[in-house]
């Protein structure tokens, strides 16, 4: 374990999501194999110069940079704000999945979407607050509402393509029966 660490700015669920999937400690440990830690090894670089290093501010969380063969958390504790954002961004991916496949059975869940959500909340270590089952329920909608639509355009682009096979069938038929 190294006493060196980055910090991320994550909304307050997705911070307790993110902090009990690595075990619930902060700073959070990084299991290895994860997609976050594979961000993290290809990223980390040196300090560069004149770069003040990063500090511990309100409300973010703190992740321990790891040992990687070839980089010492020592002296490879710098991560581009780019790939801060390539993190965070991954991390929101993570949560979107695993909140998609363990709700989206449910389909149109209506008034039981309270309780639903409230329990995976509390099963995913995020604290059961209004604020939080807004932002989740939100994310959820939206999940729901691009799945749909992609659905539609695959359904009407597969009526497309139909359509042009069947009219290049009649069009040969025609072409047959002409001769």
């Amino acid at each position: 374990m190294s006493n060196y660490c980055i910090y991320l700015k994550l909304a307050p669920y997705l911070a307790q999501w993110f902090v009990h999937r690595h075990g619930g400690n902060e700073p959070v440990r990084l299991r290895r194999g994860s997609p976050e830690i594979d961000i993290m090894q290809l990223f980390l670089s040196r300090r560069p110069d004149g770069v003040a290093p990063q500090c511990a501010t309100d409300g973010a969380t703190a992740v321990e940079v790891p040992y990687f063969r070839g980089k010492d958390p020592r002296v490879y504790t710098y991560m581009p704000e780019r790939a801060l954002a390539a993190l965070v961004n991954n991390i929101r991916v993570q949560f979107d999945v695993e909140m998609w496949a363990d709700l989206h059975n449910f389909g149109n869940i209506g008034s039981e979407q309270q309780d639903l959500i409230y329990a995976w909340m509390e099963k995913h270590g995020i604290e059961c607050t209004e604020t939080n089952w807004q932002a989740i329920a939100a994310r959820y909608r939206r999940k729901r509402k691009n799945k749909s639509e992609k659905k539609q355009k695959n359904l009407s682009t597969s009526e497309a393509i139909l359509s042009d096979s069947e009219f290049s069938e009649n069009t040969e038929n025609s072409e047959i029966s002409a001769e």
